[in-house]
């Protein structure tokens, strides 16, 4: 059994037992207990986060997680000139396995990260004009699968991620019927 296993089997024997036997967890450890069943960039960022975790201090514990660590963690990121978007991602990771902690009994109470995370900032979403998507219609191309595809994906609204997906057994009844991987919806 592996180490994150043994872990992952410890906290749900105490859980069990109603007794946390082990208040020794870092950070790290019980972020990758939490890292399966999201989507591949879900996992890609989350495991990023936990690389800048590991770089500011490896082996912090979750019962060391406070307001003033979380500070020091937005000032490194800032440091390193991570943007607003990012650093908001990354403490919301953090956020989301503290108050996991407290609802699994981890940790004995919330920690209130209000007013530490910097403001996502909405960046300027750029529409194609019709104009500018009867030219691309127009323009001759090496590749036309290529051109197909992206005038598919402006006429759908569907990511590239959701085109690649596309099978024809999602056409029903003449409707084209798909779950996004991004949201799922």
């Amino acid at each position: 059994m592996g180490e994150i296993e043994r872990l992952r089997q410890e906290i749900a024997d105490s859980l069990r037992v109603g007794v946390i036997v082990n208040d020794e967890i870092s950070l790290v450890q019980y972020a990758r207990l939490y890292n399966s069943g999201f989507a591949e960039e879900t996992l890609r960022s989350r495991e990023k986060t936990v690389k800048t975790i590991i770089e500011l201090c490896k082996d912090v514990k979750l019962r060391d997680v406070n307001r003033q660590w979380m500070q020091r963690y937005v000032q490194f990121l800032k440091m390193r000139k991570n943007s607003a978007n990012t650093i908001n991602s990354r403490c919301a990771f953090i956020k989301t396995l503290m108050h996991r902690a407290f609802a699994d009994g981890v940790i004995c109470r919330p920690i209130d990260f209000s007013g530490l995370m910097p403001a996502a900032q909405r960046e300027n979403a750029c529409a194609l004009t019709l104009d500018e998507v009867k030219k691309l219609i127009r323009t001759p191309l090496y590749r036309s699968d290529v051109s197909n595809a992206f005038l598919f994906s402006c006429f759908t609204g569907l990511r590239i991620c959701d085109v690649r997906r596309l099978k024809f057994s999602d056409i029903h009844d003449g409707v084209l019927e798909v779950v996004m991987q991004k949201t799922r919806k």
